[in-house]
């Protein structure tokens, strides 16, 4: 009876530790349609596309922070989603605004010769009242930035 316990036992390690081996085969030991087809798999991750809306806005303040940058307080009189499903802003509602300049490569400053720079700037010297269109949007700390003027 020993010698029967003893047998199945040494049978049962004898074959565990053979499934162990050979479930652990090498990579370069499995078939290349495994490895092509555990490679092409891939999660799809989700694209982060910004949400931009085209206000017509009446600038209520202009405040100058320097001696290039400001914020505009800004009265939403019409707006539309460019890209996004909806526009996160609506008409009669206040927001203020900081100008997003696009900088020079060399320093990081604001490049003043830049047509986009130029037009954003136009409205530092802006008065209360003026009425313009441009794109807005929010970024991820929940600050409104002022894309582009389009017609002042």
């Amino acid at each position: 009876m020993k010698l029967i316990y003893f047998f199945i036992i040494t049978v049962n390690a004898l074959y565990g530790c053979r499934t162990s081996e050979s479930s652990q085969k090498p990579a370069a030991e499995t078939p290349d349609t495994a490895r092509t087809a555990s490679a092409a798999v891939e999660p799809k991750r989700p694209a982060v596309v910004q949400n931009v809306t085209r206000v017509e806005a009446v600038i209520e303040k202009v405040t100058a922070l320097d001696d290039v940058h400001f914020t505009l307080s800004l009265f939403i009189v019409k707006s539309d989603p460019v890209t996004g499903r909806y526009s996160l802003i609506e008409p009669q509602q206040r927001v203020t605004v900081h100008p997003e300049f696009q900088v020079s490569g060399d320093s990081g400053s604001v490049d003043t010769n830049n047509a986009q720079n130029k037009k954003l700037l136009s409205l530092r010297d802006a008065q209360t009242g003026h009425l313009f269109t441009g794109k807005i949007c929010i970024d991820q700390r929940g600050v409104w930035k002022l894309l582009e003027v389009e017609r002042q």
